[in-house]
């Protein structure tokens, strides 16, 4: 929880835009913000996703919040509240921010969903070490669909929760101990090696550089030696939370070739939907129907052995790779 000291970094106003918003995002590390107007009377909350949605949108860095940003947020009156009617918010809603308001619609203080850990007094997840592996982080790209921020920075270098992409991927595997990662790289590939070579790292960064794009899972026949039996191969804009030691132990016990991290959805079609007859005639109708998928979510587990069946110098995707284990009867999960 925040007092009124610093409250104004977490506010911005719905007149500034896209890129001031997510300026100060990276710079203090929020997800979230508070958006107040020019009397700093609290209007609604904006968040990272708000804004990456406008960026898939096609949406200019320059455009305004203020048709954006949600106006039907939660929030409380100072003095007429309980700290556990808070944390029952953050754990059902899923939100990152519960902004406390003063009899004149102003800002007096600010919850965080860390907060709720606090409150909570949990303790602290140990995760097991998962030994004898690397993680390869597909990271050539150019990211077409984050543009235009992309033409300034590659896609693992753009800014989320505080530092990179990237980082928060790796920032997963490390808690497993994994301390080896190798990036393919070809966009930007100067910018990305400029900027690892001004951080101290915690793990070690091989890289492998592609003189022109190789698909997915290409880069990889670039490998000169192997060390391990068993890869993860990752998207560079995948973030898995699951457990990846049961993952990869699930890999091993299983004895397979390919794994496949996948995860179900629920989508709901915005639209009523007509089922009709041969006939063009109405048999039923269904309002907004809701199905269940499972996607993959671009991470993945290999052996080693398949490294050698991939093409060299050629575009592989890791469809291809995944369709040519299934035809030599090599196991996939």
């Amino acid at each position: 929880m925040k007092n009124k000291i610093g409250l104004e970094k977490f506010q911005i106003n719905s007149r500034f835009s896209l890129t001031k918003a997510l300026f100060r995002m990276n710079k203090y590390g929020f997800k979230s913000l508070i958006v107040v107007d020019d009397n700093k009377k609290y209007l609604g909350i904006i968040s990272d996703g708000d804004i990456r949605k406008s960026i898939l949108k096609r949406k200019s860095i320059f455009f305004k919040i203020e048709s954006i940003f949600k106006r039907k947020s939660i929030f409380f009156r100072y003095g007429k509240y309980k700290i556990e009617t808070i944390k029952s918010n953050f754990l059902k809603k899923k939100i990152d921010i519960i902004p406390i308001l003063n009899s004149w619609n102003r800002i007096s203080k600010v919850y965080f969903y860390s907060d709720v850990v606090k409150l909570n007094k949990s303790k602290k997840k140990s995760f097991k070490k998962i030994l004898n592996t690397e993680v390869f982080i597909m990271s050539g790209g150019k990211g077409t669909r984050l543009k235009p921020y992309t033409n300034i920075l590659p896609k693992p270098l753009i800014p989320y929760k505080g530092s990179t992409i990237i980082e928060n991927i790796i920032s997963q595997f490390n808690k497993y101990n994994i301390k080896d990662y190798t990036f393919s790289i070809n966009y930007k590939s100067h910018v990305i090696k400029a900027y690892f070579k001004e951080i101290k790292l915690p793990f070690n960064i091989n890289y492998l550089e592609e003189t022109k794009p190789l698909g997915t899972v290409g880069s990889l026949s670039l490998i000169q030696n192997q060390k391990h039996k068993n890869y993860f191969i990752s998207n560079c804009d995948t973030i898995i939370y699951s457990d990846l030691s049961k993952i990869f132990n699930h890999h091993i016990r299983k004895k397979n070739y390919i794994t496949i991290v996948v995860t179900k959805i629920n989508y709901k079609l915005p639209y009523g939907t007509c089922y009709i007859n041969r006939k063009l005639e109405l048999e039923s109708f269904l309002e907004k129907p809701e199905t269940k998928y499972i996607i993959n979510t671009g991470l993945y587990l290999i052996k080693s052995d398949l490294i050698k069946i991939i093409p060299k110098h050629r575009f592989f995707d890791m469809t291809d790779l995944i369709n040519k284990a299934k035809k030599k009867c090599l196991k996939v999960w």
